[in-house]
């Protein structure tokens, strides 16, 4: 793999994810484990931390 091409797939992936920050999230992510899970769960589904 050149350096362009490396420089091209970092470019590429920041679009997609700035793409993705726009968007409305349905989940909420859990700080502790990551995990994602429903808004309307107050505590996540895998560690139980209360959000």
């Amino acid at each position: 793999m050149s350096l362009f091409s490396k420089k091209k797939k970092e470019k590429e992936v920041s679009i997609q994810s700035a793409e993705n920050q726009n968007q409305p999230k349905d989940y909420w992510i859990c700080p502790k484990c990551q995990t994602n899970n429903s808004l309307a769960s107050r505590s996540c589904k895998d560690c139980g931390y209360y959000r």
